[in-house]
């Protein structure tokens, strides 16, 4: 089985894109890998709180894991927002999840930050205007040494990986079993 660690290597940049079918346990399986190092974790598909329970009850250590909540402020009328999870209030506002993610990235130092999923954000916006999200990001992480992993769930999205793929420094396909393989 090959780590995410080593896949990735020293590529700032990667694309990774995940089967519908094996989403949750990868998701999982790639924060618990990285749970020893400081995590950003930009969430546009669960709550922060709904996340962070599903990871503890894979006993995976949440204590790096600062979240990006993009989910809470549409369900709920006052999320809480916390010292390791930050609310955005308009998820639909692509630049209002640029900003969040910028101006956390520039408050604090984090080894990973973790986008899931490029594919939630077709919910609130067309393919095209998607690159808005993460060109200020990927602009911003050149000064840093966070190296950024952008989740894909593999559906029909071919012309969103097409387009954003040629942004990444590296581009993974990632098949989970008895043993996961990270196809490159």
């Amino acid at each position: 089985m090959e780590s995410f660690t080593k896949a990735i290597g020293s590529n700032m940049k990667t694309m990774l894109f995940v089967p519908l079918s094996e989403y949750e346990g990868t998701i999982i399986d790639i924060v618990k890998e990285f749970s020893n190092k400081r995590i950003c974790y930009v969430t546009l598909n669960k709550t922060a709180n709904s996340l962070r329970q599903s990871l503890k009850k894979a006993g995976v250590l949440t204590d790096n894991i600062i979240f990006i909540d993009c989910i809470s402020a549409s369900l709920h009328d006052n999320p809480l927002q916390t010292r390791n999870t930050y609310i955005v209030h308009k998820p639909s506002s692509l630049i209002g999840i640029s900003d969040a993610v910028i101006k956390l990235l520039d408050k604090e130092l984090f080894d990973y930050l973790v986008f899931d999923s490029l594919t939630d954000l077709l919910a609130y916006e067309k393919k095209k205007s998607i690159y808005l999200v993460i060109a200020p990001i990927i602009e911003r992480l050149k000064k840093l040494k966070t190296q950024v992993m952008f989740i894909v769930k593999v559906r029909e999205q071919d012309e969103l990986i097409r387009d954003c793929a040629k942004y990444m420094d590296k581009v993974m396909l990632t098949r989970r079993g008895a043993n996961t393989q990270i196809l490159i």
